[in-house]
């Protein structure tokens, strides 16, 4: 058995798939994935299905392959696909996220960017600068909360460091994750596995 405390791929792909057609009024989409990557073949595919059921259209889909660094013949194939509301960028590394939105712009793709949480990364602007700008994300992380506010300030004067610095969420996640489990464990008043599932199990708060 196993416990997270963040999205699934499944649920962030439908939740921005949704997203871009409902709320941003996008209609028609393109996308670009890593063909060699589970996470952005599994993330395109619920956010293709749900643009779709939206209402919107995947007007173009394409492939690059793990370790590109040159993007610019996929996206080449993508701006000559047709005309398109948005670009979704299924990557979830900030260096490719960066890269390939700056070879966009240098290609001549104006449209916004919709990416991963991927890109919840300040190098992500080191990279690509303006390039990035007015991207949308979605992440399973309120930044501006009292309580990731007062994690930060306590990590810091304990380590001496900004754990939030170029690891996207998951130093966030990973301190849920070690509340739920401490949380369990209480609960449960015990070190048993099957006592602590089922106090995680009914786990509804923090």
């Amino acid at each position: 058995w196993a416990f997270r405390a963040c999205l699934s791929d499944p649920q962030s792909g439908a939740i921005l798939g949704q997203y871009a057609v409902k709320e941003c009024g996008y209609k028609k989409i393109a996308v670009i994935y890593e063909i060699g990557s589970d996470f952005s073949v599994g993330v395109t595919g619920e956010f293709s299905k749900n643009v779709e059921a939206s209402g919107g259209t995947i007007v173009s889909k394409e492939a690059y392959n793990t370790g590109d660094v040159d993007y610019r013949a996929v996206l080449t194939k993508i701006k000559n696909a047709g005309d398109f509301d948005a670009l979704y960028i299924a990557s979830g590394y900030y260096k490719q996220i960066g890269l390939i939105a700056n070879q966009a712009r240098e290609l001549g793709i104006e449209q916004p960017f919709l990416t991963t949480e991927g890109a919840m990364s300040s190098d992500v602007f080191n990279i690509a600068s303006d390039s990035v700008e007015g991207m949308i994300y979605n992440v399973a992380v309120d930044t501006g909360s009292e309580n990731v506010n007062d994690l930060l300030k306590d990590f810091e004067a304990e380590w001496g460091y900004d754990p939030s610095l170029n690891v996207g969420p998951d130093c966030y996640l990973a301190y849920d994750a070690f509340m739920l489990l401490t949380g369990a464990i209480e609960k449960a008043g015990t070190v048993e596995a099957d006592k602590i599932r089922e106090a995680l199990e009914n786990t509804t708060e923090l």
